[in-house]
């Protein structure tokens, strides 16, 4: 599952299928809607607002581009492939938890085993899945005037508005919204879930500023065994390797030389990057100074949970006059899961 809708992702994905229908089922219907109103207003040329079919497939592929290009960093990029797709209307999306509950398990040479039989306790944890929105348009008259110029500035406008409809999304997933619930499920995110594993890299904790110059290697490097010590140590035991994503400030200061007595030039970035238990060290720019993200990029820990990807849907017009808009919009959160123990494989540490 994506965040965004083509034709090989319909060929790779069956759950596409019901969401594609509802968009060209919109689309369509606004085609009719326009058709009567051009109808009502007399054939007047400016009442004419049926989008052909070239604007829309424009649409779609600023969408696309939009959402696989690198704004916002490869943090959206690495989760995508983890998505999941669930019904436009489901609100909270639920999972199981793994009980921490010992089972019998007996080894014998016949095989029998005792009645009665094991069976796993089990609480639900869930993610609550926003509407992300926005909304473009142009006046009616104005969009009769834009059609010598091919829709230029619409499609713009409807670029404009995927691009910040993205950075809510991970905004989202990353912060959280603030006040946002339903029955008593919050919209969190990393930063804000429980079940992130958190790391106090200020006082009280690591003491260690990875954004500052005259931090040292020995420094940062404890800071990153700290880091795989806590998701992959007794306690937490999640299995996988760590990829760690850090703010522009941290990523730009770990440019520098890891041991500048050395006649070598290895950068610290290069050097980490030999911790056993770290996949990779990428840049975000969802994270501002000393902070950082680590997280097992696996469904089992992480997963964005989408009940529409980013698309375009017009706004029904109730009048001829009426300026003609289209919604920019999506439905999705992220899933970040621990089980009964709540061990968890995604970490924030800050500070």
């Amino acid at each position: 599952m994506a965040s965004y809708i083509d034709k090989p992702m319909l060929a790779r994905h069956p759950g596409l299928a019901e969401k594609h229908a509802y968009i060209v089922n919109a689309r369509t219907a606004n085609w009719h809607q326009e058709n009567a109103l051009f109808e009502q207003g007399g054939r007047i040329q400016a009442n004419d607002a049926r989008m052909p079919d070239s604007v829309w497939r424009d649409f779609d592929t600023s969408v696309k581009e939009v959402m696989t290009g690198d704004e916002g960093g490869s943090l959206l990029a690495d989760l995508q492939p983890l998505a999941r797709s669930v019904d436009v209307g489901k609100i909270v999306s639920e999972y199981r938890k793994f009980s921490d509950a010992e089972m019998e398990v007996r080894t014998s040479v016949d095989g029998q085993h005792a009645k009665p039989v094991n069976n796993s306790s089990y609480e639900f944890d869930g993610v609550l899945l926003p509407v992300h929105s926005t909304q473009v348009g142009r006046n009616w008259r104005e969009l009769a005037g834009m059609r010598s110029a091919g829709y230029d500035a619409l499609i713009d406008d409807q670029a404009d508005a995927a691009r910040f409809v993205r950075r809510r999304t991970v905004d989202n997933f990353v912060n959280g919204t603030a006040d946002l619930q339903f029955k008593g499920v919050k919209a969190l995110g990393i930063v804000t879930n429980p079940n992130t594993i958190k790391l106090n890299l200020g006082a009280g904790g690591l003491n260690t500023d990875l954004s500052a110059a005259a931090t040292d290697f020995a420094a940062v490097q404890k800071v990153f065994i700290a880091i795989v010590q806590r998701i992959q140590g007794s306690g937490n035991n999640a299995v996988g390797n760590i990829t760690v994503y850090v703010s522009n400030e941290i990523w730009f200061n770990l440019m520098r030389t890891a041991n500048p007595a050395a006649s070598t030039t290895e950068s610290m970035l290069t050097a980490l990057l030999r911790t056993p238990g770290i996949a990779a060290i990428k840049q975000t720019d969802t994270l501002k100074g000393n902070a950082l993200f680590g997280m097992i990029l696996s469904r089992q820990y992480v997963q964005p949970v989408f009940g529409m990807p980013v698309t375009t849907t017009p706004i029904a017009r109730v009048t001829p006059m009426d300026d003609w808009h289209v919604l920019v919009w999506s439905i999705s959160g992220l899933q970040i899961k621990a089980d009964g123990a709540g061990r968890s494989g995604v970490l924030y540490a800050a500070g």
